[in-house]
Protein backbone atom coordinates (compact mmCIF):
# COMPACT_ATOMS: atom_id res chain seq x y z
CA UNK A 1 0.00 0.00 0.00
CA UNK A 2 0.92 3.45 -0.78
CA UNK A 3 0.12 6.97 -0.61
CA UNK A 4 -1.05 8.46 -4.34
CA UNK A 5 -1.02 12.05 -3.14
CA UNK A 6 -3.03 13.93 0.12
CA UNK A 7 -6.48 12.22 -1.81
CA UNK A 8 -5.59 8.58 -1.16
CA UNK A 9 -4.15 5.75 -1.48
CA UNK A 10 -3.26 3.21 -3.98
CA UNK A 11 -2.95 -1.03 -3.68
CA UNK A 12 -2.39 -3.09 -6.09
CA UNK A 13 -4.72 -1.85 -9.03
CA UNK A 14 -7.32 -0.22 -6.77
CA UNK A 15 -7.21 3.44 -5.33
CA UNK A 16 -9.20 4.53 -2.70
CA UNK A 17 -9.85 8.65 -1.38
CA UNK A 18 -9.68 9.10 2.03
CA UNK A 19 -13.03 10.17 1.56
CA UNK A 20 -14.58 6.96 0.77
CA UNK A 21 -11.98 5.14 3.69
CA UNK A 22 -13.98 7.51 6.23
CA UNK A 23 -17.18 7.08 4.87
CA UNK A 24 -16.74 3.15 4.97
CA UNK A 25 -15.33 3.51 8.55
CA UNK A 26 -18.60 5.87 9.20
CA UNK A 27 -21.13 3.85 7.73
CA UNK A 28 -19.60 0.46 9.34
CA UNK A 29 -19.51 2.17 13.27
CA UNK A 30 -23.50 3.89 12.20
CA UNK A 31 -24.52 0.54 11.39
CA UNK A 32 -23.50 -1.56 14.65
CA UNK A 33 -24.99 1.15 16.74
CA UNK A 34 -28.14 1.35 14.55
CA UNK A 35 -28.47 -2.44 14.76
CA UNK A 36 -27.98 -2.20 19.04
CA UNK A 37 -25.68 -5.30 18.82
CA UNK A 38 -22.87 -3.59 20.35
CA UNK A 39 -25.16 -1.97 23.30
CA UNK A 40 -27.06 -5.88 23.71
CA UNK A 41 -23.21 -6.81 24.32
CA UNK A 42 -21.52 -4.07 26.52
CA UNK A 43 -24.61 -4.37 28.57
CA UNK A 44 -24.04 -8.42 28.77
CA UNK A 45 -20.85 -7.66 30.35
CA UNK A 46 -20.88 -4.14 31.41
CA UNK A 47 -17.68 -4.55 33.85
CA UNK A 48 -15.59 -5.45 31.45
CA UNK A 49 -16.52 -2.61 28.95
CA UNK A 50 -17.31 0.43 31.55
CA UNK A 51 -14.88 1.40 33.91
CA UNK A 52 -16.68 2.45 37.05
CA UNK A 53 -15.60 5.44 38.96
CA UNK A 54 -16.70 5.70 42.88
CA UNK A 55 -16.11 9.34 42.72
CA UNK A 56 -18.91 9.98 40.11
CA UNK A 57 -21.80 9.52 41.79
CA UNK A 58 -20.82 11.34 44.62
CA UNK A 59 -19.54 14.51 42.58
CA UNK A 60 -23.09 14.21 40.83
CA UNK A 61 -24.95 14.28 44.01
CA UNK A 62 -22.79 17.17 45.60
CA UNK A 63 -23.53 19.31 42.27
CA UNK A 64 -27.13 18.80 42.41
CA UNK A 65 -27.43 19.07 46.51
CA UNK A 66 -25.90 22.59 46.07
CA UNK A 67 -28.75 23.66 43.69
CA UNK A 68 -26.93 23.69 40.33
CA UNK A 69 -29.13 22.57 37.78
CA UNK A 70 -27.58 19.30 35.72
CA UNK A 71 -28.08 17.39 32.62
CA UNK A 72 -27.69 14.53 30.50
CA UNK A 73 -28.27 14.91 27.24
CA UNK A 74 -27.15 11.56 25.00
CA UNK A 75 -27.77 10.21 21.55
CA UNK A 76 -28.81 6.53 22.78
CA UNK A 77 -31.99 4.90 23.28
CA UNK A 78 -33.76 5.06 27.15
CA UNK A 79 -33.16 1.36 27.79
CA UNK A 80 -29.52 1.69 26.76
CA UNK A 81 -28.77 4.51 28.70
CA UNK A 82 -30.66 3.24 31.98
CA UNK A 83 -28.67 0.27 32.12
CA UNK A 84 -25.55 2.31 32.38
CA UNK A 85 -26.12 5.22 34.12
CA UNK A 86 -28.04 2.62 36.95
CA UNK A 87 -24.29 0.87 36.48
CA UNK A 88 -22.25 3.88 36.97
CA UNK A 89 -24.16 5.82 39.32
CA UNK A 90 -25.73 3.38 42.00
CA UNK A 91 -24.09 3.33 45.30
CA UNK A 92 -24.69 0.71 47.53
CA UNK A 93 -26.08 1.33 50.53
CA UNK A 94 -23.40 3.11 52.82
CA UNK A 95 -23.94 4.22 56.17
CA UNK A 96 -27.29 3.14 55.89
CA UNK A 97 -28.78 5.13 53.01
CA UNK A 98 -31.10 4.06 50.52
CA UNK A 99 -29.87 3.67 47.31
CA UNK A 100 -30.65 6.72 44.82
CA UNK A 101 -32.24 6.38 41.78
CA UNK A 102 -29.35 7.90 39.72
CA UNK A 103 -32.23 9.94 37.75
CA UNK A 104 -32.34 11.93 41.01
CA UNK A 105 -28.98 13.76 39.90
CA UNK A 106 -29.95 15.43 36.50
CA UNK A 107 -32.48 17.92 36.52
CA UNK A 108 -33.06 17.46 32.95
CA UNK A 109 -32.38 13.71 30.59
CA UNK A 110 -32.95 13.77 27.21
CA UNK A 111 -32.29 10.57 25.27
CA UNK A 112 -32.30 9.85 21.55
CA UNK A 113 -31.75 13.42 21.41
CA UNK A 114 -30.18 12.95 17.84
CA UNK A 115 -27.28 15.32 18.99
CA UNK A 116 -26.39 17.03 15.40
CA UNK A 117 -29.70 17.76 14.88
CA UNK A 118 -30.67 18.59 18.14
CA UNK A 119 -28.07 21.40 18.73
CA UNK A 120 -28.10 22.66 14.89
CA UNK A 121 -32.05 23.25 14.54
CA UNK A 122 -32.89 26.56 14.41
CA UNK A 123 -29.87 28.20 14.25
CA UNK A 124 -30.12 28.62 10.68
Amino acid sequence: MRYTDRTGVKFGENILSFRAISNDGRNSVDRVHYTTKLKEMVCENIEKYVHKDEQLPILLGRIHSRGAKTFLLTNSEYWYTDKLMAYLLTIDNVNNNPKRDWKSDFSYIVVDAQKSSFFAAGTT
